[in-house]
């Protein structure tokens, strides 16, 4: 079972997924969040810009794109792009599918970035989310973008304390503890190992909010993918991205983990850039639309897995 909040962002509020050894159903996201904190539960999407951004005005070739981001941080940085609480259209409703794209009526910047659609597919042991990202006659191309999604995983009765974190991705992204961007070296991010955070096999005891990657010239036909584990339960939730069998044109290879501090649930971020992207080596860290007829897809996958 899913709920999706079509008014508020098309935020995925729960998810109930059933274990396909056990037939146990097991709610794995579970939104109890007010407007208050809105963004402290549940999931939600990320676009045109993920994470933070140094600045409000971006000076890429050609343009100047200035923004007027609906949220900011305690820092005063731009956070989570756009679209995470704005009203969508549904395209496609089914049994099992719904698919979004935005309000016509709310599309801030519209000539300089695409329109997306997503695709929501509901199967009794997974969630996968489909993304497209398309031009038009009236955009101002290159179009230049990031994106992703946060969404927030528990299980019921545990801590964070009480469950294991694994993952296959290669680097840390060194982040600046005090502004939550990327730790620049000549200009470029700062790299260090995946060990120094997280312990296979160990219950997560850390705060966490740091940053990963996934090196795709390593991977082979790898998945990226990270698994939350209930080792008393023997179940966990898998979050995997660019599906083997089934490879886009967009990765998403940066993985923001974040623990709230009650403790109560681990936010694992899919997303195709690090925070601050379009201020890093452009265009490497940007997805980009070269004309109208260019298009870019990606998708990746919640699983319910027995361990």
């Amino acid at each position: 079972m899913a709920v999706i909040d079509v008014q508020n962002g098309g935020k995925l509020k729960l998810l109930v997924l059933t274990d396909p050894k056990t037939k146990k159903p097991h709610t794995v996201v579970n939104d109890k969040t007010t407007e208050s904190n809105y963004r402290r539960g549940g999931s939600f999407f990320l676009y045109p810009w993920v994470g933070r951004l140094r600045s409000e005005e971006l000076d890429l070739p050609g343009k100047k794109i200035k923004l007027d981001p609906p949220i900011k941080d305690a820092n005063g940085y731009s956070i989570h792009g756009y679209y995470t609480k704005s009203t969508r259209k549904i395209v496609q409703k089914a049994e099992n599918i719904l698919e979004l794209t935005a309000e016509p009526s709310y599309k801030p910047n519209d000539e300089h970035f695409p329109n997306f659609c997503e695709k929501f597919i509901l199967e009794e042991d997974r969630l996968r989310i489909e993304n497209v990202f398309e031009g038009d006659s009236t955009k101002k191309y290159p179009l230049y973008f990031a994106y992703g999604y946060h969404p927030y995983f528990s299980f019921e009765g545990k801590k964070v304390d009480d469950l294991v974190l694994k993952t296959n991705v290669h680097q840390l992204v060194e982040l600046d503890p005090k502004t939550n961007l990327p730790v620049l070296t000549d200009g470029k991010l700062t790299y260090d190992k995946v060990e120094t955070i997280i312990k296979d096999g160990e219950p997560i005891k850390a705060e966490l909010n740091h940053l990963f990657f996934f090196d795709e010239s390593k991977a082979g036909d790898q998945e990226p993918l990270f698994k939350l584990i209930d080792p008393v339960e023997k179940v966990g939730v898998e979050i995997v991205s660019n599906i083997a069998n089934e490879r886009k044109n967009v990765n998403l290879c940066y993985w923001q983990i974040f623990t709230l501090p009650d403790r109560t649930s681990i936010a694992i971020e899919p997303m195709t850039s690090p925070a601050d992207s379009f201020n890093i080596e452009f265009p490497k860290h940007v997805v980009t639309l070269k004309d109208e007829n260019d298009f870019k897809d990606a998708n990746w996958e919640i699983r319910i897995i027995n361990v």
